[in-house]
């Protein structure tokens, strides 16, 4: 989380300094392009490491939009055999 802080503050100073030196528009749009990158990756980052991943989330969001899905089902969708999604499940 702290790198987090710390990455941030970069881009503070970064959108700082591309205000206050007066840029052409061109060069404008290819910094804030590049500013804006920077940002949709920190916020990925850090939302990866607070998601849960894996069949067992493929489950649980498969069985809220159609509860009562057969195994078979279940076990084509996320690719694992019968006997495996059985044991997830379980």
């Amino acid at each position: 989380m702290h790198a987090a802080v710390i990455h941030f503050h970069t881009l503070e100073v970064y959108a700082r300094s591309i205000y206050s030196c007066g840029m052409e528009p061109e060069v404008a749009k290819y910094h804030l392009g590049a500013l804006a990158l920077a940002v949709a990756d920190s916020i990925a980052s850090v939302s990866a490491s607070f998601s849960p991943s894996g069949p067992g989330t493929a489950v649980m969001v498969l069985l809220s939009m159609e509860p009562g899905l057969p195994i078979s089902v279940l076990a084509t969708s996320i690719g694992l055999s019968h006997a495996g999604t059985v044991r997830l499940i379980e």
